[in-house]
């Protein structure tokens, strides 16, 4: 049985982001600059290394090679994280990226 509470916490949640191919895990660009907001202040801002993201798509058993390099969600999903990382950058927030 699924509560009203869930449901509507479900709404809320697609207003703000989008679903990975994973139905538990969301894209929220907006999660990350808070995390980041808390380790500038909690670290003296000390130089932040993002060092790993990753993107989990929907994808059938048996999908074929062509639709997989469409992969216009996860485009999306860069595309916000950087620009979310871009914001923060203007507030003087040391952030490097690498593997």
């Amino acid at each position: 049985m699924v509560s009203v509470h869930f449901l509507s916490c479900l709404s809320f949640l697609s207003a703000l982001c989008f679903q990975t191919g994973m139905k538990m895990l969301f894209v929220v660009p907006r999660g990350m600059k808070k995390m980041v907001d808390y380790l500038k202040e909690r670290y003296d801002n000390m130089p932040i290394f993002v060092t790993e993201n990753g993107y989990s798509s929907k994808t059938e058993q048996n999908e074929r090679v062509e639709n997989l390099l469409q992969d216009e969600d996860r485009i999306k999903f860069h595309k916000a994280y950087l620009a979310a990382l871009a914001g923060m950058g203007q507030m003087y927030v040391d952030i490097s990226y690498g593997p």
